[in-house]
């Protein structure tokens, strides 16, 4: 196992300890062969899509500055002379499905870590039966001619 996938572990268990059952889903992404990667945390919260873009970037900065304390982020900082690229992508149980490409893209490479509820799984599906990926990008095809489809 790689040293950022132990780091996106530990930072896992700091999220299930302060959040307990308001934390309904956890999913980890980006590239978990290589420590030098970028590696994405997916928290997901119900009640959390009025949350401003500015208080989810606090939320990432408080916990990794809890995940610096650790000596595993010690240990990675002096093997590599750097911080980990390590990102929190907190989402709301509905923006999991808007098809949003980064998020899309996140969830469709993700590995589910903890999914109570099933909110990631189904989340997943839902976007591999709906997206369509073109050489330029993301498209969605959810309701044809007619077709009312909830999101």
């Amino acid at each position: 196992m790689t040293l950022i996938l132990r780091l996106a572990g530990e930072l896992s268990i700091i999220l299930l300890k302060h959040y307990g059952p308001r934390l309904k889903g956890l999913a980890v992404s980006g590239d978990l062969s290589n420590d030098l990667g970028s590696v994405y945390l997916i928290p997901v919260f119900e009640n959390f899509e009025k949350v401003s873009f500015f208080s989810r970037g606090e939320l990432n900065s408080y916990f990794l500055s809890r995940l610096a304390m650790t000596e595993l982020y010690s240990l990675y900082v002096s093997r590599y002379g750097k911080e980990p690229s390590l990102h929190l992508v907190p989402l709301d149980v509905k923006e999991t499905r808007y098809g949003i490409p980064f998020v899309a893209n996140l969830l469709l490479r993700a590995r589910i870590l903890y999914d109570p509820k099933g909110y990631l799984k189904k989340a997943v599906e839902f976007l591999a039966k709906h997206l369509i990926i073109t050489p330029y990008g993301f498209s969605m095809s959810i309701s044809g001619k007619g077709e009312v489809k909830e999101v």
